[in-house]
């Protein structure tokens, strides 16, 4: 349909427009397999949106990052509709300390910090900042700050996540799923214990949950970016951390984690 518009209406008629259908990455998978000639078209036409870049983990300039440039711009924008004083070379140094002050892991920026509780997507960070226009903070924001602010983000996105998992699985099946997840949370709050095994994971979800396969559920949180794998060098792949050089694809003899956002979501709800 999308096809038909722009080759019979918009080219014909010298619109310079275009329809573009988004799908979340969950959606296009599904749809994508269902037949032959879909898994052509999604081949040849569909472009994936990504944020993540190579050079996060590279000690490049973080302004030069498409998703830092993003957010400096909103925060550009929000500060001078409040007529708010910035500092127009890196406006998040205005909204956010950097670094933290007598932080430990002063080594990571504050920037960094927020980003890896967070999908890697513009709009994490627009729900992350959420609250301030409901709630009276000082600013440059404290880490302090920021943690309560990361409390609230885990419980919003993971409200947004079991909607989508609404499409794919019962409500009785979302819960015993969360269920699985604290456990494994739990596990994961020992020091010693960096990743659990996929047999300890399978074994996990079979505890907690019935009617899914748990080969499958794993399968699908990877490609989700809700669990992730760590490799025996301690390299962790999570599929929303793909670089553009690599497919990560799901590793049954890495060990097992889970995001950073469901583990503070699972311990603030009492799971782990």
């Amino acid at each position: 349909m999308s096809k038909e518009i722009n080759n019979e209406f918009f080219a014909k008629n010298n619109l310079d427009s275009k329809v573009i259908i988004l799908l979340r990455d969950d959606i296009s998978k599904n749809v994508a397999s269902a037949t032959s000639d879909t898994a052509k078209i999604f081949s040849s036409y569909s472009v994936p949106i990504n944020w993540y870049q190579d050079e996060y983990h590279s000690g490049d300039d973080e302004l030069q990052l498409n998703i830092r440039k993003f957010i400096n711009k909103r925060i550009d924008y929000a500060f001078s509709e409040e007529s708010i004083d910035l500092n127009s070379s890196d406006p998040w140094l205005s909204l956010v300390e950097d670094p933290f002050r007598g932080a430990q892991d002063s080594a990571k920026s504050s920037f960094k910090y927020i980003l890896d509780h967070t999908f890697f997507r513009p709009r994490d960070l627009l729900l992350f900042f959420k609250p301030l226009s409901q709630h009276k903070y000082k600013l440059p924001l404290s880490k302090t700050d920021v943690n309560h602010l990361i409390g609230r983000y885990c419980e919003e996105v993971v409200n947004e996540i079991k909607n989508e998992f609404s499409c794919f699985y019962s409500s009785e099946q979302i819960a015993t799923i969360f269920n699985a997840f604290g456990e494994i949370s739990s596990k994961l709050k020992n020091p010693q214990l960096r990743s659990i095994t996929y047999q300890d994971a399978i074994s996990i979800i079979n505890r907690n949950c019935s009617g899914v396969s748990a080969s499958e559920l794993i399968e699908d949180m990877f490609y989700r970016s809700l669990i992730g794998g760590m490799g025996d060098n301690g390299y962790v792949y999570f599929k929303h951390r793909e670089p553009t050089t690599d497919v990560y694809d799901f590793n049954k003899t890495h060990g097992v984690i889970i995001h950073s956002a469901l583990r503070v979501y699972c311990s603030n709800k009492g799971y782990a």
